[in-house]
């Protein structure tokens, strides 16, 4: 039978099944000091849980990140290798005026768009659909996607990318510097 000792007075009682023995482990893990995020091996002889060192949180505004403006689109680099060094994610707001397009083209990471605002015609590979505000759109892995904004007032969509643009495409698809 499993015993399980509190961390911060040393009391153990008796442990009586696997959910328990969890749900013991995870008292555990909180008891660690903020600064830490814990993990758990599953599936494994390991009792004891693993700890990883807590990543810095990163906040970042529109105005300071960097962005690309062509055929009426603004796009902004929110999340990414270069901006929070994430490995695997890429944010980006993208604001569209009325009769901008995004031109067709492919690359590595699956990628999603959110309406936020507006409407327009989306393509994929050799799809097209109208979108509104409130679609999420799924983008495959290299396949060809553009997008071209239909109606009379601004496009918004947040697009998330998985895994992150290199370092290197980050700074050829976002070349200009932020607004502040």
């Amino acid at each position: 039978m499993l015993r399980y000792a509190c961390p911060k007075t040393g009391h153990s009682r008796p442990v009586n099944s696997q959910f328990s023995a969890i749900a013991s482990l995870t008292l555990e893990a909180f008891s660690q000091p903020l600064k830490k995020y814990t993990t758990f091996r599953a599936n494994t002889k390991y009792k004891r849980p693993n700890i990883i060192n807590k990543m810095t949180m990163k906040i970042r505004k529109r105005e300071n990140t960097p962005r690309y403006q062509r055929d009426d689109i603004e796009s902004f680099l929110l999340v990414s290798k270069l901006t929070t060094n994430s490995n695997k994610l890429s944010v980006t707001l993208v604001e569209m005026q009325p009769n901008g397009f995004q031109h067709l083209h492919s690359h590595e990471p699956e990628q999603m768009y959110y309406i936020l605002e507006g409407s327009g015609i989306m393509t994929v590979d050799n799809e097209e659909q109208e979108i509104v505000k409130g679609d999420c759109i799924f983008i495959p892995s290299n396949s060809k996607h553009g997008l071209k904004n239909t109606g009379d007032t601004v496009l918004k969509y947040l697009s998330a990318a998985s895994p992150s643009f290199t370092l290197e495409e980050c700074k050829e698809y976002w070349p200009l510097p932020s607004i502040t």
